[in-house]
């Protein structure tokens, strides 16, 4: 009878091991199919952030300009006089103007006055208006689409130092859009950009650079 007992004992301490493996094994695929979830929740957030940053679409090109509107503006220096630092702020109230309407901040969306705003602030001098108006063109939003004009609007930005330019500006050298195609000058602009930390430029200075050394 106690040997009866003890196999009895036996086959229920194993039936035991064998219920508390099972539901480990249970916890475990449940914890792994969490994980899972968790990792496609953030997928797809990670998704839905990015279609969120991008206000319209890529421009499809061998080195893409940017094609957003930007609302730095690299304004007033502590050495300028008075009457260029009372001008710039001008500029920047006009550029202010512009973004609300471009965003629709507080007033109806309106490319058409967005793109009359910068251009004033782009004539006052404003490098964060002449980029945006130089968008403006490039993509024809609020004027007609005109590459040269864009070209030179990124120059006047690029000539201040404002590195989104520079690179647009040498993305259009590199193709030959709105400027005559040339490789120096795309480098050169380029360059400066990378140096500025412009992502973009940093991605595809190195490939110009070999075209111009592979003649």
């Amino acid at each position: 009878l106690a040997a009866q007992a003890e196999k009895v004992a036996l086959a229920a301490q194993a039936e035991k091991v064998a219920l508390a493996a099972q539901a480990e094994k249970v916890a475990s695929a449940a914890q792994a199919e969490k994980v899972a979830l968790a990792a496609q929740a953030e997928k797809a957030a990670s998704a839905a952030q990015a279609e969120k940053e991008e206000v319209s679409p890529q421009v499809t090109a061998s080195l893409p300009l940017p094609d957003t509107v930007t609302g730095d503006d690299q304004q007033t220096q502590a050495s300028e006089t008075l009457e260029n630092s009372t001008s710039k702020l001008s500029a920047a109230n006009l550029h202010s103007k512009a973004l609300d309407h471009f965003k629709g901040t507080n007033v109806p969306k309106d490319f058409e006055k967005a793109a009359n705003f910068f251009k004033q602030a782009a004539e006052m001098g404003h490098p964060g208006a002449q980029y945006n108006f130089g968008i403006m063109s490039y993509l024809g939003k609020g004027v007609n689409k005109n590459v040269k004009e864009a070209a030179k609007w990124f120059l006047r930005a690029a000539e201040q130092g404002k590195a989104s330019a520079q690179y647009n500006l040498g993305s259009l050298y590199f193709r030959g859009s709105g400027v005559k195609k040339d490789l120096n000058k795309a480098f050169e602009w380029i360059d400066k950009a990378a140096r500025q930390g412009e992502p973009k430029a940093i991605k595809i200075r190195d490939r110009i650079k070999a075209q111009l050394e592979s003649g």
